[in-house]
């Protein structure tokens, strides 16, 4: 299965839910959809806002995107949520679209 998301802004961006009880993602896609570049960080945040970080402020030019591939990032589903934040560009507001394909 296969989600699509826009993200747009310097808050923080649930692609999985701490509720969802998958907690297998095989690939993250991410496309900067904005004119500038920026920083872009992928994390794991437990109930208590704990953060692990998968990458962490690497910069994604405009118009480029990145591919995250595992043949498994797993993590335990109701103790997790997949997070996505994005820096600030230069001008404007930041934004990405996001597939992000599940293992089965």
């Amino acid at each position: 299965m296969e989600l699509y998301k826009s993200v747009s802004g310097t808050a923080e961006n649930e692609l999985i839910s701490i509720k969802d009880p998958s907690g297998k993602v095989g690939t993250i896609f991410v496309s900067n959809t904005h004119t500038l570049p920026f920083t872009v960080s992928v994390y794991f945040k437990d109930g208590s806002n704990n953060k692990t970080y998968i990458i962490k402020d690497i910069n994604l030019p405009k118009a480029s995107s990145w591919e995250l591939s595992s043949p498994v990032l797993e993590f335990k589903p109701n103790e997790y949520a997949l997070c996505i934040q994005l820096g600030a560009a230069q001008s404007g507001t930041s934004s990405v679209d996001v597939i992000t394909k599940r293992s089965k």
